[in-house]
């Protein structure tokens, strides 16, 4: 017959997320595609500006999708202009500043500017996991001891682990309405938790 003794750990970590992700982008509409390009191009160069001259470094500035299509009139067939949209992802460290870094960043690309989201992360999310693991596994540990005790034996050697993972990251930013019209923009990063969950079989020495 099979013996030994199986547990479940529960592990809570919670800490406040320390890095301020701004998803940007450009679009202008012009009558030819040079110029909408170019249009795009202008404003987010000026809201990169503003984010370096704020203290982001290059390294957490990152450009995403270049995107650029026709318009057509209302009967469908005469091209009338020409949309591009140029997309910059920017990680925020000092969070002290995000909230007047954001509201100047959408200020300097004026009427072109969009925000297309704006979310919380760690800098280092393996360590929150860690810090839960590591208590999971404490609460696994005491309940297998308790229990061996109770029943008079002794706990032999593990045998089997399992994990599951709940909760973890921070939950994204409301949008953010109005902001070229504001001097800063409120950003409270709050608090942000997972729990991990261990299952771990002992044999009995």
């Amino acid at each position: 017959m099979d013996t030994g003794i199986t547990v479940t750990g529960v592990g809570l970590a919670t800490a406040p997320p320390n890095v301020f992700r701004l998803d940007l982008g450009a679009q202008v509409v012009a009558e030819s595609a040079t110029a909408a390009l170019r249009g795009a191009g202008q404003a987010l160069d000026r809201m990169r500006s503003v984010l370096v001259a704020g203290g982001v470094a290059r390294e957490d500035l990152a450009s995403g999708a270049i995107n650029l299509w026709p318009e057509q009139g209302d009967q469908g067939r005469a091209i009338v202009g020409y949309t591009a949209t140029l997309r910059l992802t920017a990680r925020i460290r000092d969070l002290d500043k995000a909230g007047t870094l954001l509201a100047e960043t959408v200020a300097a690309g004026g009427d072109a500017s969009r925000l297309e989201g704006a979310s919380f992360e760690y800098a280092d999310p393996a360590a929150l996991l860690n810090g839960a693991r590591e208590a999971a596994w404490r609460d696994a540990e005491d309940k297998a001891a308790k229990y061996a005790t109770l029943s008079g034996r002794s706990l032999g050697r593990i045998i089997a682990i399992s994990e599951q993972v709940h909760g973890g990251g921070p939950s994204p930013m409301p949008r953010v309405m109005s902001v070229a019209t504001r001097e800063t923009v409120p950003v409270e990063p709050g608090t942000s938790s997972v729990t991990i969950q261990v299952n771990a079989r002992w044999e009995f020495a």
